[in-house]
């Protein structure tokens, strides 16, 4: 797992050795480190309104669940100082990204309180969820609209597939698309799987994003949008404009899929400068 460090004194590494694992944290300048915590944790990415000035991005780091952490320092010839940890309850990486940056990652994280020098976190980025079996209340999905009707059956297949044929009548709406809309806290996230035309079917597949990446995430507080998008472009994004204190995504971004992420299957039907009609059903993952 390699580090992706926003600060350039520090510098890590994560291994496993006989079914244990351990970070080595290694700080070119000496520091006492007053205590250390691990657990879930959450990085939530906003714009706020500092008072009289333009909207600032911030990273907002938080332990959901912590318990204080171990380490032991050793000291390197060359004048720096290691820390080594040893960790358990490791979990996988998920989270939204918009496109303007704001969303929220939530993996394991590793924060460090120094005694002279602001704190700083370590986020452990890495994949490695397979999608167990969705699990869906409803067979299908209809949208009625005076005598037309688009009708949507859902099946669920082998690794998170949902195939869902979709029949749109000749007259009526213009069109219908279906969505599966993702939520993790206040950010959602709608990837369309597939649109029909009128008077036309079409069988749709939608599988949830699994990304391969291993990423020790190095920050404090003070980290710029400009660095932070770095790291967005190594887990996959596609970063579209990028400066000290400014980026933006091409397109919304699914970090990874994962089971704290709530789904909702959309069936849309459009019908010009009126009103669409929508019909959706909840999606659950099941072991």
């Amino acid at each position: 797992m390699s580090a992706y460090s926003l600060l350039p004194t520090l510098d890590a590494v994560f291994k496993i050795m006989e079914g244990e694992a351990s970070v080595m944290v290694r700080s070119e300048t000496r520091m006492k480190i007053k205590s250390a915590s691990v657990g879930a944790a959450e990085l939530r990415l906003a714009w706020l309104p500092p008072s009289g000035k333009a909207s600032r991005w911030h990273p907002r780091p938080s332990l959901v669940s912590s318990e204080s952490l171990e380490f032991s320092t050793s000291d390197v010839d060359d004048g720096s100082q290691l820390y080594d940890l040893v960790l358990d309850g490791i979990f996988s990486t998920f989270g939204l990204v918009k496109s303007d940056c704001s969303g929220v990652i939530r993996a394991p994280a590793i924060h460090f309180e120094p005694e002279d020098s602001p704190d700083f976190w370590i986020f452990l980025l890495q994949t490695g969820w397979v999608a167990p079996r969705p699990s869906i209340e409803v067979s299908s999905l209809s949208l009625v609209d005076g005598e037309n009707e688009v009708g949507a059956t859902i099946d669920v297949g082998k690794n998170g597939v949902i195939v869902s044929e979709v029949t749109a009548p000749a007259g009526g709406f213009d069109k219908a698309s279906l969505f599966m809309r993702r939520r993790l806290g206040p950010f959602t996230v709608d990837e369309l799987v597939g649109e029909v035309a009128k008077g036309t079917k079409r069988t749709l597949f939608w599988t949830p994003t699994l990304r391969d990446f291993g990423t020790l995430f190095i920050f404090d507080t003070g980290a710029k949008l400009g660095q932070f998008s770095g790291l967005l472009q190594q887990l996959g994004a596609d970063v579209t404009t990028i400066s000290f204190e400014r980026a933006s995504l091409k397109q919304d971004f699914v970090v990874c899929d994962g089971p704290g992420i709530d789904y909702t299957l959309r069936l849309v039907g459009e019908r010009g400068k009126e009103a669409d009609l929508v019909d959706e059903a909840i999606v659950q993952f099941v072991d």
